[in-house]
């Protein structure tokens, strides 16, 4: 054989097996490489998806035009009912944090969170602080050594024993906590309701815990709004609806982090030291507050705010104070915590103590945004009955952000190893009373 046949014999060859790795690619077909996000992302990405659906199970159990909710509070109180969990309670309680860690594990990250906050917060001039208490009666049940063991050993929350027969001083203990760990902002969260007997003949169905999350936040924008202006512009909650005039707050041509989609806004301003910020989400059509928290997806938010950079902008924003009481057992049912009296590790069974299980769930919150910046403040509140038996991009013009509609907004941490949304609201509704224009 010549030397060009052996030649045109090895390019045949190569061509055979060429054309065979293109067949079998057509018939099989080739998957696209994963996209890579970063861990912070990733985290940011699932307290979205918290944020949202909780929001979501708040507006189809209460609709209303307005609601603030804190996320963090609620992660910090199943945090605790995570390590005295079991069973069906203890695997819905991960799914809900998202964690595959053990309880203990979880508890130790979570106070290290916590306390990362606190020092950033500390470093940058910003107010971040939280405290979680539980309180047993062991007049019927008794808790487990090893779970008040474990919870002290985390210095995650403190431990303390309270008598509920006493009501008027178990009252005024409670809501005393809540007034110190807000800053007075939330003053009462457990009502003689709460902790009223619910024994009957036979059965024992007694208050046996009383577990308490806080949180606080109190910062300084970087980029102030102007206090010198105060013009009245109008505010449409649904499309086709009159605008009501209310005051808003301005600043121009700031340099802030902007990103769009096909249908909504994206804004992050930042607290001063920028480990803390505010990212307000606004539809590009003018829609109700059941419109924007069904139409708009946590997935479309994720994706925008991925694509987030430096942009001269000019705001205009609400200046609005905000209050509301959560009842949240329903809106964590509705979000998947089904399973409420599965607490075998955190207490002695017996006869009079056959089960322990969640009677109440509430959280109250405050939140207000003026020139200056933000506060907020949260108290998760938990109340457990024992059962039993007797017997960078080239700067663009400025854009225009006028929040002239229903928006979401979301309080969160820039670290990245945290990406904690601290508070997640949706804002459609001046509380004032406002004079009316037309839409133009």
């Amino acid at each position: 054989m010549s030397f060009r046949d052996r030649i045109l014999k090895i390019c045949k060859s190569y061509l055979m097996l060429i054309l065979s790795v293109i067949f079998i690619i057509l018939l099989t077909g080739v998957s696209k490489p994963p996209v890579l996000i970063s861990e912070y992302q990733r985290k940011v990405n699932i307290n979205y998806r918290f944020s949202m659906n909780l929001l979501r199970a708040l507006n189809r159990k209460a609709p209303k035009d307005n609601y603030i909710v804190s996320p963090l509070g609620i992660e910090n109180n199943l945090a605790v009912l995570y390590v005295g969990s079991t069973g069906k309670t203890n695997r819905q309680i991960a799914e809900l944090l998202a964690t595959s860690d053990k309880p203990l594990e979880f508890l130790n990250q979570q106070r290290k969170r916590m306390d990362r906050l606190v020092k950033v917060g500390m470093r940058d001039k910003i107010t971040f602080e939280y405290a979680n208490i539980i309180l047993a009666d062991n007049t019927f049940c008794e808790s487990k050594k090893d779970f008040e063991k474990n919870i002290n050993a985390s210095e995650f929350c403190k431990l303390g024993t309270v008598r509920y027969k006493d009501k008027e001083n178990t009252i005024a203990r409670v809501n005393e906590w809540c007034r110190e760990s807000t800053h007075g902002h939330i003053e009462t969260i457990i009502s003689p309701e709460d902790i009223k007997s619910k024994s009957s003949f036979g059965v024992i169905n007694e208050p046996f815990f009383t577990l308490l999350s806080a949180i606080y936040f109190k910062g300084d924008w970087l980029s102030r709004f102007n206090e010198n202006t105060n013009n009245k512009f109008p505010f449409y909650c649904e499309a086709g609806a009159s605008g009501e005039m209310i005051y808003m707050m301005e600043q121009n041509n700031s340099e802030l982090e902007y990103a769009e989609s096909k249908d909504i806004k994206i804004l992050k301003m930042y607290f001063k030291g920028n480990d803390f910020s505010l990212l307000i989400v606004l539809p590009k059509k003018i829609m109700s507050a059941k419109q924007l928290l069904t139409q708009i997806s946590s997935e479309e938010i994720e994706k925008t705010s991925n694509c987030l950079s430096p942009c001269s902008v000019n705001v205009k924003m609400p200046k609005f104070e905000m209050k509301n009481k959560i009842e949240l057992k329903s809106v964590m049912e509705d979000s998947g915590f089904t399973e409420m009296d599965n607490f075998a590790s955190m207490f002695v069974c017996t006869f009079v103590a056959l089960m322990v299980h969640i009677d109440t769930m509430k959280q109250k919150n405050y939140f207000a945004v003026d020139e200056k910046g933000a506060e907020a403040s949260s108290v998760t509140y938990t109340q457990g009955f024992s059962v039993g038996c007797a017997a960078g991009i080239p700067t663009l013009p400025p854009v225009e952000f006028t929040m002239d509609r229903p928006f979401l907004y979301f309080l969160q941490h820039e670290d990245c190893n945290s990406g904690t949304v601290l508070f997640a609201g949706c804002y459609a509704k001046p509380s004032e009373h406002c004079t009316t224009a037309k839409k133009p």
